[in-house]
């Protein structure tokens, strides 16, 4: 789930799964909670409450207009991502991210090399994510598209172009 933060406009993601008959939320890989669903027409109804309009963007994205909220939420596909490197060679690098007029750089865990939250390499199955903590709470996930050793390609943004790069950085 990708929705709008004017608190923290790099990132807001929850993890959720649809399948035939339920919604579940996670705390990222672990069960938080499970409701009944039911698709009437392009609206969504949680147990007997209609909670909003939907359409899908794309094949790998459907926008929610709720109906007590002023923002739309869009609900993205998890994707396996793109790469041929280990997971313990993307953790040795480092990669700058633009958007929105703010840099974030990855550190995947080495708080003393670099100020700013931490970042760290987590996966869902076959998908990546960049994960941003602050004092060991996480803040948000983001899905990885694609790793090389020279680019880094997050999605599930809320706004066109709805993905972001960063390139790699060599160490300081």
């Amino acid at each position: 789930m990708a929705k709008k933060d004017n608190k923290n406009s790099f990132l807001n993601m929850h993890v959720m799964q649809f399948t035939k008959d339920s919604l579940t939320h996670y705390d990222f890989k672990e069960r938080f909670s499970a409701t009944p669903y039911k698709i009437n027409d392009n609206r969504i109804d949680v147990d007997t409450t209609s909670i909003g309009v939907f359409r899908f963007v794309d094949k790998n994205r459907f926008r929610l207009a709720p109906d007590r909220l002023a923002d739309s939420i869009d609900f993205v596909r998890l994707l396996p991502t793109k790469t041929v490197l280990p997971k313990t060679a993307i953790e040795k690098m480092n990669f700058e991210i633009e958007y929105k007029g703010r840099t974030l750089t990855t550190n995947f865990g080495k708080t003393e090399q670099i100020k700013g939250p931490d970042t760290r390499l987590e996966n869902i199955n076959n998908t990546y994510f960049l994960s941003i903590y602050r004092n060991d709470r996480r803040l948000g996930s983001i899905p990885i598209k694609k790793v090389t050793d020279k680019q880094l390609v997050l999605y599930g943004f809320p706004e066109k172009p709805f993905e972001v790069s960063g390139e790699a950085i060599s160490e300081k």
